[in-house]
């Protein structure tokens, strides 16, 4: 037999190293088993407003002991406060009920569990997981959008009155124009859907004042937009505004209604660029339009009377979405004294919620269907100095401002040129039709319907057999 001489040294070493190998492979496998706990750090509490209590310590205020939340949020302040109603809206722009209303529908679609709800994070009664905190209260954050969106506050403003830190006021401000957006303006914007709501808020008015298939009026408004990007920046300086901004097309009714509105687009773009077609009727609108059948503007020069009479009407009819943009800029401030936010997603969020609240408004006030015109006089009763100034030339046996077509005659039949296009009843196509040869139909109409005194300038409290044409200035 042949044996292998091992040197008894060598060996003692070999076995004190595989020792300390298995030892540490052990104390390897007991650290991955058993993970090393965080050592705790007492931190300082956090707070935006601080308070001492009785015993004189420094305290961090929470948001249900804020201002706002015991002057609005608190149950049964209402009642003790004489004038709280009016200047609950005159602050916040919604009345005090509809208020609780939106805090309802916010609270609704934080309780989703569909992965869809855009408060989950302001649950009521949810706490947060790190620093176990409740929740921010959801009505001081639906007041918070509601003041910077009626009076531009900024969100350090808004972090002092309701002790929620800037960063969650923003956070919530960003959600809830994504529901205005979307949920908010799918509820209260858009056209009528049924032949009844459209005669009742735009065709009546409009065919009452010479203009029969005419469903509304169109323009655009420009938006200050204060942090446009670098590369977007030429795009949005436009030529008659000295800062950026954005426009954006919207069609209303003559009662101040918003059936529609666009996305915003560079202010440096034309009106042209932009527009929504509407099968079976026409718009008014300015010049800056395409030249469509369904979009009548007014003619810049006349030849006669009758389409002089026809282009100021039209251009005092067009003025209800010109006071709409008035009335959207002065009860949302944001709107006039620009948009803070980056992103143009977000800043067209925010007028489309400011449009979808402006039409929940109108639905509160009940001007849907006692609307009341910047020109109605006294009890409603009419007076030749409730007309525009437009209006009563019109109405005036002498007009030094027309210009003098005597000795030329005029071809209705030059006016009617273009080929028609015409239905399975025989009526023609208005969207098909030349603008030129389709105004000049308007036109016809509204001469012979204006020397029949058949007229009248829309009015709530005005009966529609009352035509503005008796009345003499």
């Amino acid at each position: 037999m042949s044996c292998l001489a091992v040197d008894e040294n060598e060996f003692l070493q070999l076995l004190i190293a595989f020792d300390e190998m298995s030892s540490s492979s052990s104390d390897e496998e007991e650290q991955k088993e058993r993970p090393r706990k965080r050592p705790f750090k007492h931190r300082k509490s956090k707070g935006v407003v601080m308070f001492r209590d009785d015993d004189g310590e420094l305290k961090v205020l929470p948001p249900t002991m804020s201002l706002w939340y015991n002057m609005y949020c608190q149950t049964g302040c209402q009642e003790r406060m004489s004038d709280f109603h009016s200047k609950f809206r005159r602050r916040f722009r919604l009345p005090y009920d509809q208020y609780r209303e939106l805090v309802e529908m916010c609270t609704a679609d934080s309780m989703k569990e569909d992965g869809t709800s855009l408060f989950k994070r302001w649950r009521p009664g949810k706490k947060a997981a790190l620093t176990g905190k409740p929740a921010a209260p959801l009505e001081l954050l639906v007041l918070t959008t509601l003041r910077y969106l009626g009076r531009g506050w900024t969100f350090d403003d808004l972090e002092e009155c309701t002790a929620i830190s800037e960063e969650v006021i923003r956070v919530f401000f960003h959600q809830f124009i994504k529901f205005g957006s979307t949920t908010l303006y799918n509820k209260y914007v858009g056209p009528p859907l049924t032949v009844e709501d459209a005669i009742d808020l735009c065709i009546r008015e409009y065919e009452a004042a010479g203009f029969p298939g005419c469903v509304g009026s169109m323009d655009a408004s420009h938006v200050e937009h204060q942090r446009i990007s670098f590369k977007h920046r030429q795009a949005h300086l436009s030529f008659k505004l000295p800062f950026t901004s954005r426009t954006y097309n919207i069609v209303t009714s003559h009662r101040r209604k918003i059936f529609s509105t666009t996305d915003g687009h560079p202010a440096r773009w034309n009106d042209k660029h932009w527009f929504e077609r509407y099968k079976g009727g026409w718009l008014i609108v300015d010049n800056g339009y395409l030249n469509w059948g369904v979009t009548i503007p007014p003619m810049k020069d006349t030849d006669t009377r009758a389409q002089y009479r026809f282009s100021k009407w039209l251009e005092s009819m067009r003025k209800d979405v010109e006071c709409t943009f008035g009335i959207l800029k002065g009860r949302w401030r944001v709107l006039k004294s620009g948009i803070r936010v980056h992103g143009t997603d977000k800043s067209d969020m925010m007028w489309k919620t400011c449009c979808a609240l402006h039409n929940w408004l109108l639905e509160i006030d009940g001007f849907y269907k006692d609307y009341t015109s910047d020109w109605e006089g006294e009890l409603g009763e009419l007076n030749a100095t409730d007309l525009p100034n437009a209006v009563r030339t019109l109405l005036s046996n002498t007009n030094p401002s027309a210009r003098s077509y005597a000795g030329r005659a005029v071809d209705e039949e030059d006016y009617f040129q273009g080929s028609l296009v015409r239905d399975e009843d025989g009526a023609i196509i208005v969207r098909h039709m030349d603008m030129t040869d389709f105004r000049q139909r308007l036109i016809t109409h509204f001469d012979i319907a204006f020397k029949k005194k058949e007229i009248i300038w829309p009015k709530a409290r005005l009966q529609m057999d009352e035509p503005y044409a008796n009345v003499q200035p």
